[in-house]
């Protein structure tokens, strides 16, 4: 059982001040034996023997607090199938919930209270995440050509799987619980069976999930909430935004990139990306109408290309310098790895600009690096290794 909170504000609560010493010690007691939704079996002879298990006391004094409690708008009590349970009102205003699920039955409508979700099972999750898709032929930005579920490769199954416009493979992996380190195993291995962009999808992340490992295999992660919205934990090469809700059976067009980057370049971007709409007013004659020369890619290094919009982004978010440092550091890891990205801006925006941002922070005069703590110098360490085993 969780610690439960008490607050200081209790000695002078004129609420508690109606109550009897018993009266209040009940209270107490059913605090700590509640559920993490302030619910209880609110059984004469349950309450006494979990409550008082080592004092002499009798059902009709239960009664009697349970009854005060009522009356002073403490504890709500309510049947279900035909037995009693009780709700402690303002539970939610003073402790913390963590569970997702409650131990008791739902009180009444009629009943304020803080109402758990009923979450659905993971095939639940694969249904709606399969119906969205395949109804808007859509995930984020990519326009997919097909939509398949429990794609049977060599002895395993994977979930879904989505063949996109651009010749890309989406692998999805689905968790109903915290993703762990388990999931980053599991999808790995379909990775070796087929190629593809790995995406793992789960209700939270596991205490010691190694989000390093996704970064460094091009792992997406996404989580999503109670409600069922979906957010990015973690992109890679193929997706870097969510804007999904599943709990309502839609989706939204991408935001494409959630950063500065997007509204700094387009404060009004063209929300829908099958719309095909011309805004430069300077057309020329002799490019084709059909893709015009902002959307070509660019060589801007021996391995490295992007269109001129991409790298006039990254320029206007991280200055012309940090750019070159960046496009020089993805060159230089594709050449010694021979590592291929759909997507060479995204490639640095999932994780080029953090390692180059670090790096610069750490060639800051000795007087400001000495404010860091041996914690953050741990944490800045740990990435420079990282960064020169990538290199190697």
């Amino acid at each position: 059982m969780p610690n439960r909170i008490i607050k200081e504000s209790i000695c002078t609560s004129d609420t508690i001040d109606q109550l009897t010493w018993f009266e209040e010690v009940f209270f107490y007691r059913l605090i700590v034996n509640c559920d993490d939704y302030g619910r209880f079996d609110a059984r004469l002879p349950i309450l006494k023997a979990r409550l008082f298990p080592l004092k002499s006391v009798t059902e009709k004094q239960i009664s009697d607090a349970l009854h005060k409690l009522s009356t002073v708008g403490i504890v709500t009590v309510y049947e279900y199938d035909g037995r009693p349970y009780l709700q402690l009102v303002t539970w939610d205003k003073h402790q913390q919930i963590r569970s997702r699920k409650a131990k008791y039955p739902l009180p009444p409508e009629d009943i304020p209270c803080k109402r758990e979700h009923i979450m659905p099972e993971e095939k639940d999750i694969e249904d709606i995440l399969y119906d969205v898709m395949s109804s808007t032929k859509r995930f984020e930005e990519h326009t997919l050509l097909s939509v398949e579920r429990q794609v049977r490769v060599g002895e395993s199954y994977l979930d879904i799987v989505a063949k996109t416009e651009s010749s890309e493979t989406l692998v999805f992996e689905l968790k109903r619980g915290r993703l762990s380190n388990k999931a980053i195993d599991q999808i790995s291995k379909y990775l070796t069976l087929i190629n593809g962009n790995g995406i793992l999808i789960g209700c939270g992340l596991s205490a010691n999930f190694d989000i390093e490992r996704c970064r460094s295999n091009d792992i997406a992660v996404v989580i999503y909430d109670d409600d069922l919205n979906m957010s990015l934990v973690l992109g890679n090469s193929a997706v870097n935004s969510i804007d999904l809700t599943l709990y309502h059976v839609k989706s939204r067009y991408a935001k494409l990139a959630p950063n500065p980057i997007q509204s700094e370049s387009n404060p009004n971007p063209n929300q829908n990306p099958n719309t095909n709409t011309n805004t430069d007013a300077n057309t020329n004659d002799d490019v084709p109408t059909n893709k015009s020369s902002d959307q070509e890619k660019v060589q801007f290094a021996e391995f490295v290309s992007m269109t001129n919009v991409e790298y006039q982004r990254l320029i206007d978010t991280y200055g012309e310098a940090d750019t070159k440092l960046m496009i020089e550091k993805l060159n230089n890891y594709k050449g010694a790895h021979g590592k291929k990205y759909k997507s060479d801006y995204r490639a640095i925006l999932s994780w080029v600009a953090d390692e180059v941002m670090i790096k610069k922070h750490l060639q800051q005069p000795k007087q400001k690096k000495e404010i860091l703590t041996d914690e953050m110098w741990k944490q800045v360490e740990e990435e420079l290794n990282r960064e020169q085993e990538r290199n190697r």
